[in-house]
C-alpha cells in the first residue's frame, strides 16, 4: 500500500511542476517522461536554469543499486535520490527538502551508481544550468550481488593463507566469512570470523576480530576494508595485531609490521562455490567425465640395460591407440622425443643416461602421457607431458585442457598454488623460508605450469618450484590437484 501511495504523490507533484515550466517558459520543459519504478527517464528540452521537480518513486530492492547516466546534449543538471517518509501518503506531498542519500552532478556522458537500503526513493532534479537532454535513473543489480556465494583464497601480507566468503547481501550491506590460516604443522593457528560491512564509496569496511580454533589464547585483530575489481577480491588492511594472552594477565603478542602504499593491499582469485560449473577447490567433488573414445596407453618398445653390478635400466616408450587403431604420428613424436633428450646408453663402466616410463590418464576427449625420466646416477627426476586431443590426434593447448577440467585458468593457477602451500606445510624444514614458497606462488601462470589428466581421470598440473640450499633448488613436481598431494606415478 505504501509503495502505490508514493507513487500517486510523485505523479501529483511532477504534473503541479511541469505544468509551471511549461507556463512560465512556453517552449521550456523539465520533467519526468518515463517511470516504471525501476527506471525513469528525465527529459530536458531548453529547460532553464534553476527549473526543479521531484517525482516518486523508485523501488529498490536488496542486492540493487541506483545507476544514473547522463545523455544531455546541452548544460548540466542535479539528480539527486531522497528516501521516502514514511508516512507520505496522496493527500501530502513529500518533503521537497528531504535529505539526499545519493547526488549526481551531470553533463553529457557522466555516470555515477550508489547502493541504498532497500525500499521506496523519490527523485529530486534540479537544473544547473540551461539544459537540453536525457538523463536516465535505473534499478540494477549490484555488481556484489553477482559475486555473493563465492570464496576467494590467497595470501594476505604476511604471506598467511587466507579465504574470504561473499555470503549475502541486504540493502548495501554485504556480510562475509573471514579464515586466516597462520603457522604450519603444529603451530598452525586457524582463525574464523562471520562479518558483515556497508558499502561505501564501492567498498566495503571491516573489523575482523577471531580467537585461534585451536588455541583460544591467541587472538586475531585486523581492519580495512574489501573491494572488487575485475572479478578480483582486494582486502585492503589498514590496521592489525595478531596477540596472546599471557597466564599471568595481560597480553603478549605481535604487531602486524606497518605497511606503506599498495603493499597493505592483497589480491584474492574466485572459487565458484555455487556454480554450476566446478572450480578447481570444488573439482574433487565433480564425477569424472566418461573417454569420448576407446583409449589405450601401452608399451611401443622395451629396451633394458643391465649394469656391472647387475641391476636393470629401461627405456621404454609409449604409443597411443584410439579406437582400436595406434596413432602413428603421435607415437613416432614421442619415440623421436625420447631417443632424443632422454638417451640411455652402456659402455664398460656401466649404463649412463635416463631411463624412462611413462604414465597416462583419459578425460573427455582429452589424453595425457608423461614421461617420466630418472638420471641413473643421481636422484633428478624430469616429467615430459604430452597432452592431445582424442578426437584429431594433435596436441591439445593449456586451455584446452584447462576446460577439460571444468576450470576457469584462475582457479587452476589457485589450485596449483593450494598444492604448494600443502607441500610446504607437509614438510617442516622447508617453513624456514617462506620466499621460497613466495617466489614458487609467484611463477605460477596457465603458460608455465602445464595441466594434465591423471590415470584415475582427475585434474593434475607441473610446476616449477624453488627451494634454496637443496640439492636441486629449482625443479618440476607434478601434483594430483585433487589431493593437494605429490602425483607419485608409481611403477605398475
Amino acid at each position: 500500500m505504501m509503495k502505490d501511495k508514493l507513487k500517486s504523490a510523485g505523479t501529483i507533484i511532477a504534473i503541479l511542476i511541469l505544468v509551471l515550466t511549461l507556463t512560465a517558459c512556453g517552449k521550456s520543459e523539465f520533467g519526468v517522461t518515463e517511470n516504471t519504478g525501476k527506471k525513469m527517464t528525465v527529459t530536458a528540452q531548453n529547460a532553464d536554469k534553476d527549473a526543479f521537480f521531484m517525482v516518486g518513486s523508485l523501488d529498490v530492492a536488496d542486492g540493487e543499486q541506483i545507476v544514473i547516466t547522463s545523455a544531455l546534449t546541452k548544460g548540466s543538471a542535479r539528480v539527486e535520490i531522497v528516501a521516502a517518509a514514511e508516512e507520505q501518503s496522496v493527500g501530502k506531498l513529500p518533503d521537497l527538502n528531504g535529505e539526499a542519500i545519493l547526488t549526481a552532478d551531470l553533463e553529457n556522458g557522466d555516470s555515477v551508481s550508489g547502493t541504498a537500503a532497500a525500499g521506496s526513493y523519490l527523485l529530486r532534479a534540479i537544473c544547473l544550468e540551461k539544459a537540453t537532454g536525457t538523463i536516465q535513473v535505473e534499478v540494477k543489480p549490484s555488481a556484489w550481488s553477482n559475486y555473493m556465494g563465492k570464496q576467494y583464497t590467497g595470501e594476505d601480507p604476511w604471506g598467511n593463507r587466507l579465504s574470504v566468503t561473499l555470503k549475502g547481501i541486504a540493502g548495501n550491506t554485504v556480510s562475509f566469512a573471514y579464515e586466516a590460516v597462520i603457522g604450519e604443522g603444529e603451530y598452525t593457528r586457524t582463525f574464523l570470523a562471520e562479518s558483515s560491512g556497508e558499502l561505501k564509496d564501492g567498498a566495503i569496511p571491516f573489523h575482523i576480530t577471531a580467537a585461534a580454533r585451536e588455541y583460544e589464547a591467541m587472538h586475531l585483530d585486523y581492519s580495512g576494508r574489501l573491494a572488487l575489481k575485475n572479478e578480483r577480491l582486494f582486502v585492503t588492511y589498514e590496521t592489525g595485531s595478531v596477540m596472546e594472552e599471557s597466564p599471568e594477565g595481560g597480553s603478549a603478542g605481535y604487531q602486524v609490521p606497518a605497511l606503506k602504499g599498495e603493499d597493505k593491499t592483497v589480491e584474492l582469485r574466485a572459487h565458484h562455490l555455487d556454480s554450476e560449473e566446478p572450480s578447481g577447490a570444488a573439482i574433487a567433488a565433480t564425477e569424472v567425465p566418461a573417454p569420448a573414445h576407446s583409449v589405450e596407453v601401452a608399451d611401443q618398445s622395451v629396451t633394458t640395460f643391465q649394469d656391472n653390478n647387475g641391476g636393470e635400466f629401461k627405456t621404454i616408450i609409449p604409443k597411443l591407440v584410439v579406437d582400436g587403431r595406434e596413432a602413428d604420428s603421435v607415437n613416432a613424436d614421442l619415440r623421436d622425443h625420447i631417443n632424443r633428450n632422454h638417451p640411455l646408453t652402456q659402455n664398460e663402466s656401466g649404463v649412463n643416461g635416463e631411463e624412462t616410463r611413462y604414465a597416462w590418464g583419459v578425460r573427455g576427449n582429452i589424453v595425457s602421457i608423461i614421461i617420466i625420466a630418472s638420471e641413473t646416477f643421481t636422484d633428478g627426476v624430469g616429467y615430459d607431458i604430452f597432452n592431445y586431443n582424442a578426437d584429431t590426434l594433435q596436441a591439445a593447448s593449456n586451455d584446452e585442457v584447462i576446460k577439460s577440467l571444468g576450470m576457469t585458468a584462475d582457479e587452476f593457477c589457485g589450485r596449483v598454488a593450494d598444492a604448494y602451500r600443502a607441500f610446504w606445510a607437509g614438510r617442516p624444514y622447508l617453513q624456514e623460508n617462506t620466499s621460497d614458497l613466495e617466489r614458487s606462488i609467484g611463477t605460477i601462470s596457465s603458460d608455465n605450469v602445464i595441466p594434465f589428466i591423471t590415470s584415475d581421470g582427475n585434474p593434475g598440473a607441473a610446476g616449477r618450484i624453488y627451494v634454496t640450499g637443496s640439492q636441486f633448488p629449482e625443479s618440476v613436481k607434478c601434483f594430483n590437484l585433487d589431493t593437494l598431494e605429490i602425483e607419485s606415478f608409481a611403477k605398475g
